[in-house]
């Protein structure tokens, strides 16, 4: 009976550990998504190495011209916001993360009335809120619906802005960095943009990496070669310049992996074999335990 009874606890400690195993997965890696593709060149999305600016890979064409990317923790979904010089279609889009495909949602210029509508910098706070820049025809603070594309004005911020970036830190407290380094605390209650500090350079269309605090955005948007800008916006200091990719126009940072290393077996192909392997060794048991 014992030996029964440490054969199954054996087994029993074999099987948490396989499926354990089969389970673990490259978490806690930072993810740093952008698109490349300036003015009315479409778009493509592309992965970059955070820690050195260099391309990890190349997704796919999304088929219109980006001015805003952004990955949405609350639903697990990549957006985009679409540039006034796209031939096809001014407003948001849905990203597919794995092909880069574009898929527009609701209605075209963002439902504003303007002769010249653009909404960029889209940005989503914790609550699974966005938030997008008007520019340049009100250089304001708008909310924008997720399911209808629908953009309404929050209020007056009273700065002139260009080549701006807009995040939301961990905190939601929303920043922006104007083309002159000059850097803004946004209301979203009001629109209004307070002055904190000036970091001395260009950081557009970026965004922050939770997993340290620090504000990524691009040195210029209209020439080559491009640099990835890392910034602590609360302090004003610029950590570090990254040589990046030719024609980066949109960063954002997402918590998973868009393309699934090819050497990882899937998890379920794991758990299989796992439990062939305990079903094999209890039988090895039995016959040894049998034996003696």
């Amino acid at each position: 009976m014992k030996r029964r009874v440490a054969e199954k606890k054996m087994l029993m400690f074999l099987v948490v550990v396989i499926t354990a195993i089969a389970f673990t997965q490259k978490t806690g890696a930072t993810i740093l998504l952008g698109t490349t593709g300036t003015g009315g060149d479409i778009s493509t999305l592309v992965e970059i190495d955070p820690t050195t600016g260099v391309l990890i890979h190349t997704i796919g064409s999304i088929g219109y011209a980006v001015n805003g990317l952004k990955y949405d923790a609350t639903n697990g979904k990549l957006y985009g916001s679409t540039s006034i010089n796209d031939p096809l279609y001014n407003g948001l889009i849905e990203i597919d993360a794995i092909t880069g495909a574009g898929t527009p949602i609701g209605v075209h210029q963002w439902g504003l009335v303007s002769m010249y509508t653009a909404v960029n910098n889209i940005t989503i706070n914790s609550t699974g809120q966005m938030y997008g820049w008007w520019e340049p025809a009100q250089d304001d603070l708008v909310s924008i619906n997720k399911n209808t594309g629908i953009a309404t004005l929050v209020g007056e911020a009273s700065i002139n802005t260009a080549e701006e970036g807009m995040a939301f830190d961990e905190c939601d407290v929303l920043y922006l960095v104007n083309n002159n380094g000059k850097v803004y605390t946004v209301d979203t209650g009001t629109g209004v943009a307070t002055y904190i500090n000036n970091i001395g350079a260009t950081a557009h269309h970026g965004d922050f990496d939770f997993s340290s605090g620090l504000y990524y955005g691009i040195t210029t948007a209209q020439t080559n070669p491009k640099s990835l800008v890392v910034v602590d916006l609360a302090t004003g200091s610029v950590v570090s310049t990254l040589p990046t990719v030719d024609n980066l126009h949109t960063l954002t940072f997402s918590g998973y992996e868009p393309i699934p290393p090819e050497p990882i077996p899937e998890p379920t192909t794991i758990i299989l074999m796992g439990f062939g392997l305990v079903g094999l060794l209890g039988v090895v048991i039995r016959q040894r335990l049998k034996s003696k």
